[in-house]
């Protein structure tokens, strides 16, 4: 049998038989490594119980520190919160909204629809939605969901004919205002919305705004037309017609 070796290293094993040991120096002792008279190897401890599962979170609620609160099928924005929104897109029903403060952006299925501003103002892209309607980049505002518009002309030399205004109005269109006058001469100068008449007017040099105009209402394709008669070297008439459309 071999003598254990002299001054032996840290880890250095050795085997006689059937059984090893290595050298540990820490406490300068052979411990034994392996064989057939090695212990029985000790149960396995129990093992330790499972951590209890956390609470479930609330369904369809959200609150983030900035303002914004997801309830349900509305998202809630507080009054002081800043919040850009890019590239949304939602399937909603005719519950589903956007609350901004106190102003509210329904969403209907197949698109977002119906804007609610009850006091707020919202800008997007330079464009401002507030309680004074949409006001624009270069400051100019749209306060109603009608257009105003107007035809002008001049005619140089009244003679009695027809003049067309507009021989076809691309849209349906609520005539507002008549204003004409002459720089010399006088003319009776008729309105007309196709064959009824919207104003009369007795044309001079201190004639203008038109007062009781009637037949305003005009049809898409209608025919706008001004009637001269009883001309009396009318020059210089100079007109204005305003509608809405």
């Amino acid at each position: 049998m071999p003598l254990f070796p002299k001054n032996p290293s840290n880890g250095q094993s050795i085997t006689i038989g059937t059984r090893s040991w290595t050298f540990n120096s820490t406490y300068d002792v052979w411990d034994r490594a392996s064989g057939s008279d090695a212990g029985p190897t000790g149960p396995t401890g129990p093992t330790g119980p499972t951590g209890a599962v956390g609470p479930t979170g609330a369904t369809g609620f959200l609150t983030v520190d900035n303002g914004l609160v997801i309830t349900g099928t509305e998202l809630s924005i507080s009054e002081s919160a800043t919040i850009e929104l890019v590239g949304i897109a939602h399937a909603g029903d005719a519950n589903t909204k956007l609350v901004f403060g106190t102003d509210t952006v329904n969403v209907e299925a197949g698109g977002y629809r119906g804007i609610s501003m009850n006091s707020s103002t919202v800008e997007v892209g330079g464009v401002t939605l507030g309680a004074g309607g949409i006001t624009l980049g270069d400051s100019t505002n749209i306060t109603s969901a009608l257009r105003t518009d107007s035809y002008t002309g001049h005619i140089e030399t009244v003679a009695d004919k027809t003049y067309t205004i507009d021989p076809a109005a691309a849209t349906a269109r609520t005539i507002t205002g008549f204003f004409i006058k002459s720089a010399s001469g006088t003319v009776t100068a008729t309105l007309k919305n196709g064959s009824d008449t919207i104003k009369a007017a007795s044309v001079s040099d201190s004639s203008g705004a038109q007062t009781s105009l009637a037949n305003t209402s005009v049809a898409a394709d209608g025919v706008i037309t001004i009637v001269t008669s009883s001309n009396s070297s009318a020059l210089d008439v100079i007109f204005g017609i305003d509608y809405t459309s």
